[in-house]
């Protein structure tokens, strides 16, 4: 016999699936539930379903929002619309502005997010009344389907997944300053070169306190993954259970030889089997929501990602434009050099003729002024090309230090965000 025809029906209101699938689990023990995703849906099914006897709703929803529903509610030509109660569902930090806003608005009570399925019910009950005897819907004893146990299964694996990649680019940043200090010691000690050993023990730190914040988040990725295996195997038992109770209740009812009493005992068995499925079901709830919380923290880490980029890419940018700079310098350089060959080459020539004419009073002890002074400039033309390659060879190894400390950066950045939230 099915007891959904006469169930109190609720209507939950929201546009996240998790919380409707939150609620419908709680309520749907003692209440029939329907749900919308957003105010215009909700509407359509006030106008459509008389035996809506609550409201579920949340504030923030595309299209029609929460106050846009309530006053929808509140305002209409119908009686039995515009007398349902309503309740707010929010995860609003301003209790008291936004309870006295909605209220404002004509709902009759307030549910700040996170909540507990005792206090749903406890509300529901003195909003709506206790539902009859032998009216509770068939979706009472229904378990949480096994595809959303295996997305869970499948987000924590994704998570781990990632915590391991984070804790694989540590290890290539660790080796990455290993080979930086064993350069800075066979370099001299310029004043960039102590500018970057200041900034590589800066790194070093980060990397210690990230390496802390890393085991934090596998330890905690692995005892989350330990309890939502527990609490699948026993939602599994609760089950078998469930089906076991129900089917013995149905016999005793069949048969009248069966004591009263003994029926009575089967069905507070059942409530309490029930019961402790709906306590199961509430942590797989919070885990859900801590899922969710991992979800927004690594599109942070994401977009700081996305920043480490764009300042590589500036600093790229402004690299290429040093090795413009350089390139020039390096073609002027060769022009003077070339010049100071052309000198040499010219005053070989006069110096010879001047030796081959009238023999002088004094000899002459070295070569003319012109002659010394072209191979001073071209040793200073060498000498200069010889510098602008040492500078070159150090710009190109800042280069490779910047883009190495842009993606050990970026890693530090994830597992940091990880580990603060699950930490």
């Amino acid at each position: 016999m099915s007891s959904s025809a006469h169930a109190v029906t609720v209507l939950v209101v929201d546009d996240s699936r998790v919380m409707r699938q939150a609620l419908n689990k709680i309520l749907s023990s003692r209440y029939q539930v329907l749900e919308a995703e957003d105010g215009e849906a909700a509407w359509r099914l006030l106008e459509r379903e008389p035996a809506i006897a609550g409201i579920f709703t949340d504030l923030s929803m595309p299209g029609l929002d929460g106050y846009g529903l309530l006053k929808r509610v509140r305002d209409s030509q119908d009686a039995r619309i515009r007398g349902l109660p309503v309740v707010v569902v929010t995860g609003n930090e301003d209790d008291v502005g936004t309870a006295q806003r909605v209220r404002d608005h004509g709902a009759d009570e307030m549910l700040k997010k996170p909540f507990r399925a005792e206090e749903v019910l406890k509300l529901t009950t003195r909003l709506l009344g206790t539902p009859a005897p032998g009216a509770v819907p068939a979706s009472a004893v229904a378990i949480a389907p096994a595809d959303e146990l295996q997305s869970l299964r499948d987000q924590l694996a994704q998570a781990l997944t990632q915590a391991t990649a984070a804790l694989k680019g540590r290890d290539q940043v660790e080796k990455e300053l290993k080979q930086l200090r064993t350069e800075l010691m066979l370099r001299q000690q310029t004043s960039d070169e102590r500018e970057m050993q200041v900034r590589l023990k800066q790194q070093e730190q980060a990397l210690a306190t990230a390496r802390a914040g890393e085991q934090r988040l596998v330890a905690a990725l692995e005892q989350q993954q330990a309890r939502n295996n527990e609490l699948e195997a026993r939602l599994q038992s609760l089950t078998r259970d469930l089906e076991q109770a129900a089917a013995e209740l149905v016999r005793a009812r069949e048969r009248p030889d069966v004591p009263e009493r003994r029926t009575r005992n089967q069905e507070a068995r059942i409530k309490a089997e029930e019961l402790a499925r709906l306590q199961a079901e509430d942590e797989l709830l919070t885990v859900s929501r801590r899922l969710e919380e991992v979800e927004t923290a690594l599109a942070a880490a994401h977009q700081e990602v996305h920043a480490a980029k764009a300042d590589t890419g500036r600093l790229r940018s402004t690299q290429r434009e040093r090795e413009q700079q350089l390139e020039a310098h390096c073609r002027e350089l060769e022009g003077r050099l070339a010049q100071v060959m052309t000198q040499v080459a010219e005053a070989a020539p006069r110096d010879k003729a001047e030796t081959s004419g009238p023999v002088i009073a004094e000899p002459v002890s070295g070569p003319s002024p012109s002659v010394a002074e072209a191979f001073r400039d071209e040793r200073k033309g060498s000498e200069s090309v010889a510098r602008w390659e040492a500078e070159r060879g150090r710009a190109r190894r800042r280069r490779t230090w910047l883009i190495l400390s842009a993606g050990g950066l970026a890693a530090l950045v994830l597992a940091f965000w990880l580990g603060t939230l699950l930490g």
